[in-house]
């Protein structure tokens, strides 16, 4: 599914495209698309962030995105999606992430939860800690 032109037109005063849906969650959702990245256009996840799907306010939705990139920026290491750009306007809410190959949730054993290889391994317990990090950021 392409992107709504709407979303389109918003985001391409900041010089990024989408093109595709590839997953919604729920308050946000994720286009593939392309972003202007140390010097260069690269392919990019362009997660959109909304109130279709929750009764958040905008203004709590601008707070949980800004919180998000905060945290993501501060991770730096080479299997941690790194964070390109984010938008806050009052057309749209957005962060221009890296786009990884497949799903980690693809690459988990079906069932029981473990990841498949060693490599997996390490990425699963890498995002862990990011996961970790954000619930402590939400929970209070």
């Amino acid at each position: 599914m392409s992107a709504p032109q709407e979303l389109q037109d918003a985001l391409a005063t900041h010089n990024i495209s989408v093109t595709k849906l590839l997953g919604s969650g729920s308050f946000s959702e994720v286009y593939e698309g392309s972003v202007i990245a140390k010097e260069q256009r690269v392919t990019a996840a362009i997660k959109c962030y909304t109130t279709k799907f929750t009764n958040l306010t905008k203004a709590q939705i601008v707070a949980v995105a800004r919180t998000e990139v905060a945290v993501s920026i501060k991770l730096k290491h080479p299997h941690i999606i790194e964070t390109y750009q984010f938008v806050c306007s009052p057309e749209v809410i957005c962060v221009c992430l890296e786009l990884a190959a497949g799903d980690i949730f693809d690459k988990i054993v079906p069932g029981i939860g473990v990841p498949v290889s060693a490599t997996q391994y390490k990425v699963y317990n890498v995002l862990l800690v990011y996961i970790a990090v954000y619930d402590m950021l939400f929970s209070s």
